[in-house]
């Protein structure tokens, strides 16, 4: 995919990178709210309180959305704003394009 992604250009291959990153930053945050959800739910579940194993799921569900909403509303702007501040246009590759 990489080499792909190479043939479209310097600018297509600066945002790819951007977008890997970010993806990779949302994946850690999203992978650490259900390690500490599942460490907690397992200890509330072998002492038999599932009330709060419940809880803790509702919570954690909460929180993701959250975040994932405020992170895919930022990510554009962010990419945006490294955009104008390298004084690039947004590239737009012609897929279709023999060469």
């Amino acid at each position: 995919i990489q080499a792909a992604i190479n043939t479209l250009g310097t600018n297509v291959m600066a945002g790819s990178s951007a977008a890997f990153n970010l993806e990779v930053i949302a994946y850690y945050v999203f992978n650490a709210f259900t390690q500490a959800c599942t460490t907690f739910v397992g200890q509330n579940y072998g002492a038999g309180q599932l009330d709060r194993c419940k809880k803790t799921l509702q919570s954690l569900q909460a929180v993701s959305r959250c975040c994932g909403i405020d992170f895919c509303a930022e990510s554009p702007c962010c990419f945006l704003q490294q955009c104008a501040c390298a004084r690039t246009e947004i590239p737009k590759p012609n897929f279709f394009q023999r060469g």
